[in-house]
């Protein structure tokens, strides 16, 4: 008896932290104005958030490249065996999040799409990088700049070799408030 209690408290906590799927960038559905409070206060599927030094996070930015927009005509399908979603917020200025779930590819040069939305108090600029197994950063970050809440945009990261990835996100916006704090959600395809 005591096993099924424990197990039952188990799942109830379990499923006390999952968010609901509308609270995800979903490609058949536009987000809409609540999706910032639906995920006020949560992060999922990422690390804590770490600091860069101002050099190191201008380095990023200034080796960037304006991610590649990807529209439902021209998305190709890719060989993923796992795909991954994460949501992030209060991502100050100057800081990353690691997705704690990575996927992996099987072609030899496959085509990677992140659909994502992403907002923030101050000027948005945040970039999403592809990191091997081993810690090895794949091709530059992809600059995504502006707010995306009222629909998603996809972003394609292409002749990616077969491997296992995780995705950075970095904060590079500038410090136009207090405090450039980012929020964003999103999954690969």
């Amino acid at each position: 008896m005591k096993l099924l209690k424990t197990i039952s408290m188990s799942l109830l906590l379990a499923s006390s932290l999952v968010l609901p799927v509308s609270a995800f960038a979903n490609e058949s559905v536009t987000p809409n104005s609540n999706l910032k409070s639906q995920i006020k206060g949560v992060n999922v599927g990422v690390t804590e958030a770490k600091k860069y030094s101002a050099e190191e996070a201008e380095a990023i930015l200034n080796n960037s490249v304006p991610a590649t927009i990807v529209t439902p005509s021209n998305i190709n399908t890719f060989s993923i065996i796992s795909h991954i979603t994460y949501a992030f917020q209060k991502l100050n200025e100057r800081e990353y999040v690691d997705t704690l779930s990575s996927f992996t590819t099987t072609g030899s040069s496959t085509n990677v799409n992140i659909t994502l939305v992403q907002w923030s108090n101050g000027s948005t600029k945040i970039t999403y990088q592809l990191f091997n197994s081993s810690g090895t950063a794949f091709g530059s970050p992809q600059l995504v700049t502006g707010d995306y809440t009222s629909s998603n945009l996809t972003i394609g990261i292409s002749n990616v070799p077969a491997g296992t990835y995780r995705i950075r996100i970095s904060n590079v916006g500038s410090n136009l408030i207090d405090v450039n704090t980012a929020a964003g959600n999103g999954y690969t395809q």
